[in-house]
């Protein structure tokens, strides 16, 4: 990676990263308040509705809240929602762990998709690191196999729609004018897509007022949605998708670091050894030369 646009890139994806991976902990919270489907539907109501003050007051981002980037943010929004619709049913029948080695199977689909898709060639060493990363987050969730029920085909199918999200961002990249509105849009479509799941479960998503839990959902929203997924279109306007992917692995470690600090979990070697697989992983991606 040579230019000073990739290096910072990278950077803002590592942050990314560790603002997503405190989502862990938020979402084990604000369970209390929400159910899965109502937390996924309603923290991409909120962070669309975060950019609407903005645009008020921009007269550049009223221009860019058009049709165009409306119809850019489909695909890339509608996937989105699809992926943490079929995560959260999926966790219905699986285990967390499986769901998180699972989810992490699109740094395979990714490089696949987006040689298919983009005409874009990744060096065989990029596949070097990706069963680097693949065998540290398997150590780190203490993923064993074992027999694959419908969860696990459901996560499955996430692993797939997340690929897409990524690449069809890459896709866009050009396009995007600007990575703000183009993620209010896309938290728009996937608002859309997860509440139409959530009006199927005849469920509101709401279980009642708790202060902490509202807390960590309105994190999630503002955070994790808002802010990271711009993180995500901006950094990717520079960044292969197969590059941002294997960044994204460094959310699995986050997480674990936060859940050691607020959740009192701890790592024993083995989840050790496999997060310092996973940064090993990313770094030696950043570090490969710009293609």
């Amino acid at each position: 990676m040579k230019t000073r646009a990739e290096k910072q890139a990278a950077l803002e994806l590592v942050l990314m990263a560790f603002i997503w991976g405190y989502g862990f902990v938020a979402i084990v919270s604000a369970l209390d308040s929400f159910t899965a489907l109502g937390i996924a539907a309603y923290r991409f109501w909120l962070s669309f509705l975060l950019v609407l003050p903005f645009v008020v007051f921009s007269r550049r981002l009223r221009k860019e809240m058009n049709l165009k980037n409306f119809t850019l943010a489909c695909i890339p929004g509608i996937f989105l929602g699809l992926s943490l619709f079929l995560q959260t049913a999926g966790l219905q029948y699986t285990t967390a762990t499986k769901s998180g080695f699972i989810t992490t199977l699109y740094i395979l689909w990714v490089p696949m998709l987006e040689q298919l898709w983009l005409g874009r060639k990744l060096s065989r060493l990029h596949y070097v690191y990706v069963f680097l990363g693949l065998i540290g987050t398997a150590m780190i969730c203490k993923f064993h196999g074992g027999e694959w029920n419908q969860g696990d085909l459901l996560t499955l199918a996430c692993s797939f729609t997340l690929t897409v999200q990524i690449v069809s961002l890459a896709k866009y990249a050009d396009q995007i004018q600007s990575p703000f509105v183009l993620n209010g849009f896309q938290s728009l479509w996937a608002a859309l897509i997860c509440s139409v799941f959530l009006i199927a479960s005849r469920s509101t998503g709401f279980k009642g007022w708790a202060t902490i839990p509202v807390a960590h959902f309105v994190y999630l929203a503002v955070f994790s949605s808002f802010i990271a997924f711009t993180i995500q279109v901006r950094a990717q306007k520079v960044l292969s998708a197969g590059v941002a992917s294997m960044i994204f692995l460094l959310e699995s470690p986050a997480a674990s670091f936060f859940a050691y600090l607020f959740l009192g979990e701890t790592l024993d070697l083995t989840q050790w050894i496999g997060a310092q697989l996973i940064l090993a992983a990313a770094i030696l991606v950043v570090k490969q030369p710009s293609s």
